[in-house]
């Protein structure tokens, strides 16, 4: 499977199973865990398809683009309040 159509069905797997175990957490159902847990195996086998090199960049590259939006709305919520 080319690169390119990795990372999205691997985003969608890892959003997919961070929400179904943070709803097992807050519902404390196992329904919720059992996908949970497998969406994240997903997440993982399709990380380990591409190149540890290029996974790397992409995942550094994921994470700056993360922190500038989390801190951009931390700094724009602290604007409002004050």
């Amino acid at each position: 499977m080319p690169t390119a159509l990795i990372y999205p069905f691997a985003a969608l797997a890892e959003i997919a199973g961070c929400f179904a175990i943070w709803a097992w957490w807050r519902r404390a159902s196992i329904f919720w865990l059992l996908p949970g847990i497998a969406s994240l195996v997903l997440f993982g086998w399709l990380l380990a398809q591409v190149e540890a090199g290029f996974a790397g960049r992409a995942y550094a590259a994921y994470r700056g683009r993360l922190y500038r939006r989390v801190a951009f709305l931390d700094v724009e919520r602290r604007g409002a309040a004050t």
